[in-house]
């Protein structure tokens, strides 16, 4: 018998190959279907996750009745498996085996950004301060240095998307870092109102820390306020919050316009602005929004292909099949 493969993360796996891996197994949940019961649960590699329904066959029975069986996995949140994984023609995954891992702890298989929380949350009051007027009291930047500071805690932690882009832990600071960054070189080329360009993106997707919730495994959530408003109107009434506490000593024109950097990021109303860009600046912002979220779409998809291939379907978000170049 040939020797089965081992392999780190799912995009390695060939079709029709066996091969074993440490990942993490979550929400292991019993399903009823025409054919009779499956299970249903997460797998996890450390950079992305897939959901498999594994229905019972001869190559999977001992696996399949140990976690049906077992009440410490049937109601499993979390843990960390060596396995053995089959891949179809269709890309669907078969769990063949399952044993438990002496190396692999649950943070390996936690999908984060490329740089530390902490190191991007520092990186970005930087760049506020840089740009704040001196003194930086009652400016729009001392609304935003205090936001952050407030929500430094789920700042480090909060994804940037439900699943669209960002979607892993410190995502929504890695996004906010990279558009950061593009917009301080637009500062060279266009003739730009610098502080309301670096407020306004700091903190164009602030209310998304209110809009969802992200756990410390990257659990992805919708709150009561994500459900009944938009991460923009929140992320609005947070600068008006800080208005308020300050007894609006803050310039009302420049408090406006922050709302309005907020309220307009989406670009049109059909993506979700509340109202259209009306200055350079919240142009600019929407812009650099879209870059980002669709660069980031590229990459990862880019990543799941082997050189001189395309995806197989379009991707969400794109409207494209992405290709990977041969170099």
């Amino acid at each position: 018998m040939d020797e089965i493969r081992q392999v780190k993360y799912f995009k390695e796996i060939k079709e029709y190959e066996t091969v074993q891996m440490d990942c993490l197994i979550r929400n292991v949940e019993a399903q009823n279907g025409v054919n009779g019961t499956y299970l249903k649960f997460t797998l996890m590699d450390g950079e992305k996750e897939t959901d498999v329904n594994l229905f019972k066959d001869k190559t999977n029975e001992n696996v399949f009745n140990l976690l049906l069986a077992d009440d410490k996995y049937r109601s499993l949140n979390v843990t960390v498996k060596r396995v053995t994984l089959y891949k179809t023609k269709k890309g669907y995954l078969n769990l063949q085996h399952l044993s438990s891992s002496k190396e692999a702890k649950v943070s390996d298989f936690i999908p984060h950004a490329p740089f530390e929380s902490i190191q991007m949350y520092d990186e970005i009051i930087s760049i506020i301060k840089k740009y704040a007027p001196n003194p930086i009291e009652n400016s729009i930047s001392e609304i935003a240095l205090s936001i952050y500071r407030n929500y430094k805690d789920d700042l480090l932690i909060a994804a940037a998307a439900y699943s669209m882009h960002h979607n892993i832990i410190g995502g929504l600071l890695y996004h906010t870092l990279t558009m950061l960054k593009a917009a301080v070189s637009y500062l060279d080329i266009y003739d730009l109102d610098a502080e309301l360009l670096i407020t306004g993106t700091a903190l164009h997707d602030i209310g998304k820390l209110k809009e969802m919730n992200t756990t410390s495994l990257c659990e992805i959530e919708y709150t009561r306020t994500g459900n009944l408003e938009t991460h923009l109107s929140v992320g609005m009434m947070m600068v008006e919050e800080e208005n308020w506490k300050h007894n609006h000593t803050y310039d009302e024109e420049r408090v406006e316009l922050l709302k309005h950097m907020i309220a307009s990021h989406h670009g049109k109303l059909e993506y979700g602005a509340i109202v259209l860009p009306k200055i350079p600046e919240a142009m600019l912002l929407s812009y650099i929004d879209n870059i980002d979220a669709k660069m980031y779409m590229f990459k990862q998809a880019q990543q799941e292909l082997e050189p001189g291939t395309s995806s197989s379907k379009t991707i969400r978000g794109t409207d494209v099949r992405i290709y990977r170049p041969l170099k």
